[in-house]
């Protein structure tokens, strides 16, 4: 008998080997017998980037809840990469573009997530039950609704610096938020921070070695920045409250805002040689709003400034740029509309940011590679029309 079955296996092995050879196997009859293997699924999660501008990755509620989309540079393919019922927000590029971080609450409370940039893998980072992740400071509350600048990559794309937020603080208000480090391998998280203050909003410096962040100590905000291992390094003094770094990491740009002693003003240091801060510009009246927002172009020339303006006697938001050096100060939004968010593409010559007019919020770009030259450049194209849509991040 077991003689039997292995002849009769010989002989079902020949039968496959002769129809492979003379291609049997299209025939029904034997495609139902022995069905091809089918082959595994792929899915290209982001439309092709590879050439051109790169990607922009933004909010949108068109779908009836917050949720990350992409669309090209061009306001083309947009995109639903979350597409689930709970709040998905603060996309966050890592700096090879190949990764997308942004915060969720779809397991009850806003936790750190990163999707593969092509393929549908998507990695739960963090998962601590006495906090969640991102957060901004109204008075006395944390409200859990974080922005973009929660999140910072380190410059290899390693690691993540984001603020991290107790659920239920115990020092008396104290310690609320702290920042962390978050491995983005999904190995475990570190604190960076852990002064008796309120620390958020770090952003970490291109060359990777150095973290700057708010701290709040009572009703005072101060500028800080220390070693990636949590060493401090520089107190940039009180009233200091939006930053960024210069794309060498060399320096700093930030604006103070002193509520009872104004102009406000913008100031930039050197962190790598511990010369003083200098000057840049002092407002006539305030630069400081809800949703200013200082950006360094890409090859450190140029600024991009969201800031408050006496217009039609009265305080509106505008987004401008300046030389960085201080000079050519040119206002490039009119009094009708409510800029925010800017963000340059990679090759510096456009800028991306939302507009506000008429309650709806929308995302524009603006050539600005000649725009100190010719005012016909100051011409912003749409490129999403939900009235939906903000904070757009480009693509690196």
């Amino acid at each position: 008998m077991r003689k039997l079955i292995i002849l009769i296996g010989i002989l079902m092995l020949m039968v496959v080997l002769i129809a492979l050879s003379v291609g049997l196997l299209e025939r029904p009859l034997l495609r139902w017998l022995f069905p091809p293997t089918p082959p595994l699924p792929t899915q290209e999660v982001l439309p092709d980037s590879s050439e051109g501008e790169g990607l922009i990755a933004f909010e949108s509620t068109r779908d009836g809840n917050p949720e990350i989309y992409v669309m090209q540079a061009d306001g083309t393919e947009p995109q639903n990469l979350t597409n689930d019922p709970a709040w998905d927000v603060s996309p966050k590029w890592s700096p090879d573009g190949q990764q997308l971080a942004f915060i969720s609450n779809r397991t009850g409370k806003f936790e750190i997530f990163v999707m593969d940039a092509t393929s549908a893998q998507l990695r739960q980072l963090t998962n601590d039950p006495e906090a969640a992740w991102g957060g901004i400071k109204q008075g006395s509350r944390w409200i859990l609704m974080p922005d973009s600048s929660q999140l910072a990559w380190s410059p290899d794309g390693t690691r993540l610096a984001a603020t991290h937020v107790l659920l239920n603080p115990t020092d008396h208000g104290w310690k609320e938020s702290q920042i962390y480090l978050v491995n983005v391998d999904g190995s475990g998280t570190v604190p960076l921070t852990n002064a008796r203050s309120n620390d958020f909003s770090p952003r970490w410096a291109p060359q990777g070695q150095q973290i700057a962040f708010l701290r709040q100590q009572y009703t005072m905000l101060t500028l800080m920045v220390v070693n990636a291992d949590g060493v401090e390094l520089l107190n940039l003094g009180a009233d200091a409250f939006i930053f960024d770094w210069s794309p060498d990491g060399s320096r700093l740009a930030y604006v103070i805002s002193q509520a009872n002693n104004p102009p406000d003003e913008i100031w930039v240091v050197r962190t790598d040689d511990g010369s003083p801060p200098k000057r840049l510009l002092q407002s006539d009246g305030g630069f400081a709003g809800s949703q200013t927002t200082l950006v360094w172009s890409p090859d450190g020339t140029r600024l991009a400034l969201v800031a408050l303006a006496m217009m039609n006697d009265q305080f509106t938001q505008q987004l401008y740029l300046f030389w960085s050096d201080g000079s050519g100060l040119l206002r490039v939004t009119d009094a009708l509309t409510v800029p925010a968010a800017p963000v340059w593409s990679r090759d510096g010559q456009s800028l991306a940011f939302e507009l506000r007019q008429e309650g709806a919020t929308d995302i524009y770009r603006l050539n600005v590679s000649d725009i100190f030259h010719s005012s016909a450049s100051l011409e912003t194209i749409q490129l999403t029309d939900t009235g939906k849509d903000r904070n757009p991040q480009w693509q690196p």
